[in-house]
C-alpha cells in the first residue's frame, strides 16, 4: 500500500535537497532547480490522491471506523472514475482516496507505486519492499470466496485483503 512508499521515499528526497543546497553553497546555482511538485520529482503523479473530491463513502459497519467517510470505497471503487482508470487506495492519512492511472494490474499481479491495481484491489506490500501483489479488499471471509479475509490493521476495523 502507498503508506510504505512515503517513508521509503523521504530518504532520497532529503538527500536530493541536501545535494541541491550543496550546489548552491558552492556557487553553482546556475543549474536551475525544478520546483517541488514538478515533473522532475522522483515518480509520476501517482503518489498523490486526486484533490477536491468530497468524502462521501463509508465502509460497512465494523469494516472501518464508525461514521468516518472517505473520498472512495476501496472494496467497490465507488467515488473513483473507472473510465479514467482511477483506483481507490490508502491515502497515507488513515483514509482512502482516488489515484490516477495507470491502475491496470489484475488480482495476483505485481504492483508498485508506478503501476497500481485495478479498482477494488490494493497493492499489498511488505515493509521495505518496492513491489507488492494486487489483492482484493474485503471486510469478511464472505467477500473472498474460497480465500480468507486477512485484516490489514485491527485497530482500523475488519478491512483486509483476500489471501
Amino acid at each position: 500500500m502507498r503508506r510504505y512508499w512515503f517513508s521509503r521515499a523521504m530518504g532520497p528526497v532529503l538527500v536530493g535537497i541536501l545535494v541541491v543546497a550543496g550546489y548552491a553553497e558552492e556557487g553553482q546555482a546556475e543549474q536551475a532547480a525544478e520546483p517541488l511538485g514538478s515533473a522532475a520529482d522522483a515518480t509520476s503523479g501517482k503518489e498523490h490522491v486526486i484533490a477536491g473530491r468530497p468524502a462521501l463513502y463509508a465502509l460497512p459497519a465494523g469494516c472501518g471506523p464508525a461514521g468516518k467517510k472517505f473520498q472512495c470505497n476501496p472494496e467497490t471503487n465507488a467515488g473513483c472514475d473507472h473510465a479514467k482508470d482511477e483506483a481507490c487506495d490508502d491515502d497515507d492519512h488513515g483514509g482512502f482516496g482516488c489515484y490516477e492511472g495507470p491502475n491496470s494490474v489484475k488480482e495476483g499481479g505485481e504492483c508498485s507505486d508506478e503501476e497500481g491495481c485495478q479498482g477494488g484491489l490494493g497493492c499489498d506490500m511488505d515493509d521495505g519492499d518496492d513491489d507488492g501483489s494486487c489483492k482484493r479488499y474485503c471486510c469478511t471471509n464472505a467477500d473472498c470466496g474460497s480465500k480468507k479475509c486477512m485484516i490489514i490493521e485491527k485497530s482500523f476495523g475488519s478491512l483486509g485483503f483476500c489471501n
